[in-house]
């Protein structure tokens, strides 16, 4: 059938929106009840955003497309227009996607068109939205340098995330609201590449380590955070690294967050302890008594000990070393301390 020039002026025009726009249709249970819509027509900027071509599009449930527009509340508002015939127009919305573990904003517009048509267009304003919350900050532009200049003097990275809360004031998300400038040499971007970007967005990684949730404890609590020695596989360094991360709330919405990476810190360890291991290795498996000694008592002794002097190993540490010398070779013995201390080498 050929479209009347209507048809064909409003087809166009959808056509060429820049905003997604969808005609679903509603899917009801055996009680009438609608539990899902599917979509019937999509334009080309839809098709585009949700990444699906128009085939694979028509036909498919919201729900399989938007997996999180119910736990969101959306399809409940969605379902709400179209039994009721009001018009649903939202501003701002949080959509957070567990998928990939982001909050995105968006606007919504959505009018019945049939008993079982609804129409709806969104636009996504996430980028707005960082932008107005950037702006909003309360601090001057002179004091914000100010800041800005002492974070920079710090040697470990320190940043000022915002928590991001979702319409029932659940906090879902963090965004970077202050970065110095060794966080973003650490991370390797700028700050214009960080400020206003999702914490989870950028480090999905700190929901499964547990760092997100206390984050969110420290803005509600004002419990600070104290974490030593955390392993983290760093998404962004594509490397795993250890931290000692400390964070501490710095307005009702927002904590401040530093962290040091002691991954050399903990591999230096590592190999004093293998070195220590491979020592008393060799020391307990040889015939001549091996004694370490620290500010004069014996700290570890080998178990050969036990032949030349008597008394176990764990008897001996800790003793004093001037037990087992006698009066007459202290002032000889001193002079030995003193040259190995010095780093000279004593064969007697």
């Amino acid at each position: 059938m050929t479209p009347t020039p209507r048809e064909a002026l409003l087809r166009a025009a959808v056509e060429a929106m820049l905003d997604p726009q969808a005609l679903v249709e509603a899917v009801r249970d055996d009680g009438g009840r609608i539990v899902d819509f599917v979509f019937w027509e999509v334009n080309p900027a839809a098709c585009a955003y949700l990444r699906r071509p128009e085939a694979d599009l028509l036909g498919a449930p919201l729900a399989e497309v938007l997996p999180d527009l119910a736990g969101s509340g959306l399809l409940a508002q969605y379902v709400h227009a179209m039994e009721t015939g009001e018009p649903l127009d939202v501003e701002n919305f949080p959509y957070i996607s567990g998928r990939y573990r982001t909050v995105r904003r968006f606007d919504v517009r959505a009018r019945r068109a049939s008993a079982d048509w609804l129409s709806m267009v969104w636009r996504d304003v996430t980028d707005r939205h960082r932008a107005q919350q950037f702006a909003s900050i309360e601090f001057s532009e002179a004091a914000r340098d100010l800041v800005r200049l002492g974070s920079d003097a710090l040697l470990d990275p320190l940043v000022l995330l915002e928590a991001v809360p979702d319409s029932e004031g659940r906090i879902v998300d963090f965004v970077y609201r202050e970065v110095n400038q060794a966080a973003c040499d650490y991370l390797w971007l700028s700050r214009g590449v960080l400020i206003g970007r999702g914490l989870l967005e950028m480090s999905p990684g700190v929901a499964q380590a547990g760092l997100f949730a206390d984050y969110v404890r420290c803005v509600k609590t004002g419990e600070p955070v104290v974490i030593d020695d955390l392993t983290y596989d760093n998404e962004i360094l594509v490397d795993t690294r250890r931290y000692d991360v400390r964070a501490t709330r710095a307005t009702a919405s927002s904590i401040s967050l530093t962290w040091r990476d002691v991954t050399e810190r903990y591999l230096s360890a590592q190999r004093i302890v293998a070195s220590e291991q491979n020592y008393r290795l060799i020391a307990e498996n040889v015939g001549d008594t091996v004694c370490h000694v620290r500010d004069g008592r014996f700290a570890w002794v080998s178990p050969s000990v036990s032949g030349v002097l008597g008394g176990s190993p764990d008897y001996w540490a800790g003793r004093q070393l001037q037990e087992i010398i006698p009066p007459d070779d202290r002032p000889a013995f001193s002079h030995i301390v003193k040259t190995v201390a010095g780093g000279g080498v004593v064969n007697q």
